[in-house]
């Protein structure tokens, strides 16, 4: 059987970002992207103008007849002063200043406008790239500037109620949770491989024994060679669970070094340093890739935090007696309002929400 080269394009790629193509064609994606790092590198690429583009802001499209008074004292007190004696008409002002504002979207076509700014970014970047004239290096200069993608850096950051999937040049793969940060170079250099982390992700690390995969976060380095684990860093906490194969965690503050293997916890605190490593249900503390919530015999004030993070809320406890109960359970995470109401029978508890305000009493 002939091999041919798999193509795809970034309007392929968009389909694949909107989670818009058929088990076939995204089982066809995968192997496209563990083809090559070029191919990784396109991806990331696009992947970031996409995201990017998106947090664009759209203006709210003005109230037509607000600004309409406002023209027709205009026009009045022009026509006074026999100034525009043709504009009469509101039809005619609403249509001209319709055409002169249809860049802008109204209140509720702000989806489509974001859609629009991002595939315009996307086909701008794809424009530029394709047609932009190729350098001769036999003709350059020595004014040409050097590339050093070693030093180049990518900062992905997640708003609370949003997640990221980020592959790595090298083949590694991360899943950011929300309300998180994660700095990773362009290209990797030839000895190490190394990222940094504020909040959560979930790592799968590509094996490679000669360029092991560093990441620092908080005041902690986990060094691997190729291994699937999460770490998470908030509520002056961090924690290191190993999912697949082995990691070394350690802290230069402590100087101390622990080697966890799959099923193992480790927990670090800025005034206690590390905690012995423990056994633990990984799926725990993985629910959250999988759209869950998972707690086991944790505080409400975090349980809390751990649901505004997830969706982007704003809770308040009136009761100051919530405070001292703990929850215990995994929620199937689809659906705000089924997770409150299931708190809410477990814990006898009143819940009141309005839009995105939640308050416990």
């Amino acid at each position: 059987m002939e091999n041919f080269n798999k193509i795809i394009d970034n309007q392929f790629l968009i389909r694949v970002i909107t989670n818009s193509v058929n088990p076939e064609e995204k089982e066809y994606f995968e192997s496209w992207l563990q083809d090559s790092e070029e191919n990784r590198e396109q991806y990331g690429n696009l992947l970031l103008i996409w995201e990017k583009a998106g947090e664009l802001k759209v203006p709210h499209f003005p109230d037509i007849n607000e600004i309409w008074s406002k023209i027709q004292s205009q026009i009045t007190a022009a026509e006074s002063a026999h100034h525009f004696p043709d504009l009469h008409s509101k039809n005619a002002i609403t249509s001209l200043y319709k055409s002169k504002t249809a860049k802008f979207g109204r209140h509720n076509e702000v989806k489509t406008w974001t859609w629009i700014v991002r595939i315009a970014a996307v086909l701008l970047i794809s424009f530029s790239i394709y047609f932009l004239p190729k350098r001769n290096p036999e003709t350059s200069n020595q004014q040409t500037v050097i590339e050093k993608p070693e030093a180049e850096k990518y900062e992905w950051i997640t708003s609370k109620g949003e997640k990221a999937f980020i592959p790595l040049s090298d083949g590694s793969e991360i899943y950011l949770n929300a309300d998180s940060r994660l700095v990773y170079p362009k290209k990797f250099d030839s000895d190490e491989r190394k990222v940094e982390l504020y909040g959560e992700a979930y790592f799968v690390i590509a094996k490679d024994p000669e360029r092991p995969f560093k990441v620092i976060a908080g005041e902690t380095i986990t060094e691997v060679v190729g291994t699937e684990f999460n770490i998470r860093t908030r509520f002056d906490q961090i924690q290191i669970v190993v999912v697949k194969g082995v990691v070394n965690s350690y802290s230069e503050r402590t100087q101390r070094k622990f080697s966890l293997a799959r099923g193992e916890l480790l927990n670090y605190t800025k005034n206690g340093g590390f905690e012995n490593p423990k056994k633990v249900d990984v799926s725990e503390y993985t629910a959250w890739k999988y759209n869950k919530l998972a707690f086991n015999n944790t505080p409400m004030t975090q349980v809390v935090q751990e649901i505004e993070i997830f969706y982007n809320v704003r809770i308040s406890i009136l009761n100051e007696s919530i405070k001292n109960k703990r929850l215990t359970g995994v929620f199937e995470a689809d659906s705000l309002d089924d997770v409150l109401s299931a708190i809410s029978l477990s814990l006898n508890v009143d819940i009141n929400r309005k839009g995105n305000t939640i308050t416990f009493n």
